[in-house]
C-alpha cells in the first residue's frame, strides 16, 4: 500500500480513535443511561468497555501505522538543512553556497537610487518609480510589495553599494525559498493556515507580520507536540522547520544574531533519526555565529556538524569538504593554526576529487591555505599556493576578474612580508587597475587595494607617496558606506598610523579616537577589532608620557583579545608586548619582563621557533636585559634573534638592520668594541642596499 494512504489512515484511526476513546471514557455513565436504557447496569458498563477497547485499539493500530511511515529514513526538511556554506579567511571567496542569486539586470546605483525613493506606499509612486519596481518585480519573481519592502531592508542594514544588486537577488530567493516551504501542505490546518498567513504577509513585503505569524505557528506547533509528544515526534522536525524558517527570514534582514537565536534551537528539535537534518541547521547556525563575531559557538557547532556529516555521508561528499574548510577558516581565525592545517587539505583533497583541479573552488582553496601559511612564517610554503590560486582564477575567470584582483593582493601582501617590495608594488597597482577597470573608480575593492600599497609606502618610509592614497581610500569608503562604518574606521586607523609614523601626533589622535568610536558603536565593545583600536590610541598615548592614560586601555584591550581569541593566539602577544613596554618605560622591569616572556612563549608555541615575531620577541626582552644591565642574558638571546631574521627575511630588511644594531650597543657594553663595529658597518652597508 502507498505510504502516504498508510500514513493518512493512520492519522484518522489514530486521532480519531483517541478522540473517541476519551469521550467514551468522559461520558460513560451519560450513555450506560440513556444509550443502553434496557440494559442492567452491570451489562451496560460491559458493553460499554467493549465499545471503548475497541475503540482503543484502532487508535493505537493507527498511530503505529502513521509512526512507522514517519520514522522511515528522512528526507531532509528544506534547503538550509542539506547544504554547507564556505568561509573564505583570506580574501578569494569561496562559490559553495546555497543560494543562486541570479542576474538583476540592474546596477548598484540604480538600487540605490530606488532604496531613496520608491519605498514609500505604492500607489503614490510616479508611474516611472512603479514601473521599475514592476520590472525587479519580474525579474525575480517576487511581489511589488516585496520588492519595497527588501529595498527598505537593504537601507536599514546600510549594505554597501556594490552589494546592492547581489544582496537584493539574495534575499528574493531566500524569500521565494520561503514562501515555497510556507505553502507547502502540513497536517496540522492551524499550523497550515498560519503558515500560508506567513506567505502572504511576505507577498505583500510584510515582513514583521509574517513574523508573528511564524510565532504564532511555532506556538501552535509547540501546544500540540505536548498533547501528542509520545506519539508525534514528527512535530519536533515541523517545529525545527519553522524554527529555521524564522532564522532564514532573520537573514533576509542581514540580522545574523537574530538568525543565529533561531537557528540553535532548531538544530536542537532534531530528533537523532535525522542526523543531516541537525547538520544542516548547525552549519547554519555555525555561518550565522561567526557573522555575528560569536566564535567559540561557530567552532562548537561546526565541529557537532562535521562529526554529523561524516559519520552519515560518504567520505569524499562535498558536504563534508565544506565543512571541514569552515571550520579550518575559524581555527585559522581564532589562532588555532596546528588544528586548521589538516581540515584544510582535507577539503581540498575532497574537492579537488569532486571538481577537478582546476575549479574555481579548488583554487580558492588554495588561496586559503597559503593564508594559513602566511600567518605561521612559512612564507615559501605559501606563495606557490598563492600563484596556483591566481592561475587558476585568471584561466576561469579571465585575467580583469575582481577575484583575480584579490589573488594579486594576497601574493604582494606575501611579497610585502618577505621584504620583496619591488615585486609587491607592480601587483598592488595591478590589483587596483583591474578593480577600476572592472568596477569603476570609486568602488570600494579600489579603495582596499589603495590602502594595501598605502601600506607598503608606509612600512617602507615613502611617506609622501602613502598619504594620498590613504586620503582616496578613504574619500570612497566614506562616500560609499557613510562616515560611521566598520570600514571606515579601519581607515581612519590607518592614516592615524601615518601621522604617528611621521611624528604627526596632534592630527593622528582624533583619528584614532574616531575610528575607536565607530568600532564600538558598529561592532559592539569587546570584539577583536575594537582591541587593536585602543591598543593603537593606547600606544599613542604610552608615546607622549601619557601613561596613566595608556595603561588602562592596554588592559581593556588585552582583556578583550583573550575572551575572543583565547589564551595562546599570536594577536594576544602583541597586547602583552605593547604593555610590557609601557612598564619598562615606567620603570617597572619586573613586570615588564613577566609580560616579555609570556608573549616570547606564545609566538614559539603558535608560530614555531624560526619565525620573524620570535626573533622580535626574543629582541624584546634582550633589549630589557641589556636596559637593567644583565649583558650576560642578553647576548644569546640578541644572538639567536639576530640568527632568525638572517634565515627569514631578505638582507636590506628593517628588522635584520635594527638587530644587528642592538646586537651591536650590548657589543659596546661588553668591551667588545671589534665585534659591534663590524655589525654597525654590516647594517650600513644594508641600509644603503
Amino acid at each position: 500500500m502507498d505510504a502516504e494512504v498508510i500514513k493518512t489512515v493512520g492519522q484518522i484511526a489514530g486521532i480519531g480513535g483517541l478522540a473517541l476513546g476519551v469521550f467514551l471514557l468522559l461520558f460513560r455513565d451519560i450513555i450506560s443511561k440513556n444509550i443502553f436504557p434496557k440494559l442492567p447496569p452491570a451489562e451496560a458498563y460491559r458493553l460499554l468497555r467493549l465499545i471503548t477497547g475497541a475503540v482503543w485499539s484502532a487508535a493505537i493500530v493507527g498511530i503505529a501505522a502513521w509512526v512507522y511511515v514517519e520514522t522511515r529514513p528522512p528526507m531532509a526538511v528544506g534547503s538550509a538543512a542539506t547544504t554547507g556554506t564556505g568561509i573564505a579567511v583570506t580574501g578569494t571567496q569561496l562559490i559553495q553556497g546555497d543560494v543562486n542569486i541570479g542576474n538583476v539586470g540592474v546596477s548598484p546605483e540604480q538600487v540605490g537610487v530606488l532604496i531613496e525613493t520608491a519605498t514609500g506606499p505604492l500607489e503614490r509612486l510616479n508611474s516611472g518609480l512603479r514601473a521599475e519596481v514592476r520590472q525587479l518585480s519580474d525579474r525575480l519573481g517576487v511581489t511589488e510589495p516585496a520588492i519595497q519592502e527588501m529595498l527598505r531592508t537593504l537601507g536599514e542594514r546600510e549594505v554597501p553599494l556594490e552589494d546592492l544588486p547581489a544582496k537584493l537577488a539574495e534575499i528574493a530567493e531566500r524569500q521565494k525559498e520561503l514562501i515555497g516551504q510556507l505553502r507547502a501542505f502540513t497536517d496540522d490546518p492551524e499550523v497550515q493556515a498560519l503558515r500560508q498567513r506567513a506567505a502572504d504577509a511576505i507577498e505583500a513585503g510584510d515582513g514583521d507580520l509574517a513574523e508573528a505569524r511564524l510565532i504564532e505557528a511555532r506556538q501552535a506547533t509547540r501546544t500540540a507536540r505536548d498533547r501528542l509528544q509520545a506519539a508525534l515526534s514528527e512535530r519536533n522536525l515541523q517545529e525545527a522547520q519553522i524554527e529555521a524558517e524564522l532564522g532564514e527570514l532573520a537573514l533576509t534582514r542581514l540580522d545574523y544574531g537574530a538568525a543565529a537565536d533561531h537557528f540553535r534551537p532548531a538544530a536542537d528539535l532534531v530528533p537523532a533519526s535525522a542526523p543531516l537534518v541537525r547538520a544542516g541547521y548547525l552549519s547554519r547556525f555555525g555561518l550565522a555565529a561567526y557573522e555575528a563575531g560569536n566564535y567559540p559557538a561557530a567552532v562548537d557547532a561546526l565541529q557537532e556538524t562535521l562529526k554529523l556529516r561524516e559519520k552519515a555521508l560518504e567520505p569524499y561528499h562535498p558536504d563534508v569538504g565544506t565543512s571541514l574548510n569552515d571550520l579550518a577558516g575559524v581555527y585559522q581565525h581564532t589562532g588555532r593554526y596546528a588544528e586548521a592545517e589538516p581540515l584544510y587539505r582535507r577539503a581540498l583533497a575532497i574537492h579537488e576529487k569532486v571538481y577537478g583541479p582546476d575549479h574555481p573552488i579548488v583554487a580558492s582553496e588554495f588561496g586559503n591555505l597559503a593564508g594559513l601559511y602566511r600567518a605561521t612564517g612559512r612564507l615559501a610554503e605559501a606563495e606557490p599556493l598563492y600563484r596556483r590560486a591566481l592561475a587558476t582564477h585568471e584561466r576561469a575567470l579571465g585575467p580583469n576578474d575582481p577575484i583575480v584582483a584579490i589573488d594579486l593582493g594576497n601574493l604582494a601582501g606575501l611579497y610585502r612580508a618577505t621584504g620583496r617590495w619591488a615585486e609587491a608594488e607592480p601587483l598592488y597597482q595591478r590589483a587596483i587597475d583591474t578593480h577600476e577597470k572592472a568596477l569603476g573608480d570609486d568602488h570600494p575593492f579600489v579603495a582596499t587595494g589603495l590602502n594595501n600599497l598605502a601600506e607598503l609606502y608606509r612600512y617602507i618610509g615613502r611617506y609622501s607617496e602613502a598619504e594620498p592614497l590613504y586620503r582616496r581610500g578613504l574619500a570612497i569608503d566614506e562616500k560609499v558606506y557613510g562616515p560611521d562604518h566598520p570600514i571606515v574606521g579601519t581607515d581612519l586607523n590607518n592614516l592615524a598610523e601615518l601621522y604617528r609614523a611621521t611624528g604627526r601626533l596632534n592630527a593622528a589622535e582624533p583619528l584614532y579616537e574616531r575610528a575607536l568610536a565607530i568600532g564600538e558603536e558598529a561592532l559592539g565593545p569587546e570584539h577583536p577589532r575594537v582591541a587593536i583600536r585602543l591598543n593603537n590610541l593606547a600606544v599613542l598615548y604610552r608615546d607622549t608620557g601619557r601613561y596613566a592614560a595608556a595603561e588602562p586601555l592596554f588592559k581593556r584591550a588585552l582583556k578583550i583579545t583573550e575572551a575572543a581569541l583565547g589564551p595562546e593566539h599570536p594577536d594576544l602577544a602583541s597586547s602583552l608586548t605593547e604593555i610590557a613596554i609601557l612598564y619598562q618605560d615606567t620603570g617597572r622591569p619586573a613586570e615588564a619582563e613577566q609580560l616579555y616572556r609570556r608573549a616570547l612563549d606564545i609566538y614559539e608555541k603558535a608560530l614555531g621557533d624560526d619565525h620573524p615575531l620570535v626573533a622580535t620577541g626574543l629582541n624584546n626582552l634582550a633589549t630589557l636585559y641589556l636596559a637593567t644591565g644583565r649583558y650576560a642574558a642578553a647576548e644569546p638571546l640578541y644572538r639567536r634573534a639576530l640568527t632568525i631574521v638572517e634565515k627569514t627575511l631578505p638582507p636590506d630588511h628593517p628588522h635584520l638592520i635594527t638587530d644587528l644594531e642592538n646586537y651591536a650597543s650590548l657589543l659596546d657594553r661588553l668591551g667588545r668594541t671589534a665585534e659591534a663595529a663590524g655589525l654597525r658597518t654590516r647594517a650600513i652597508r644594508q641600509r644603503r642596499g
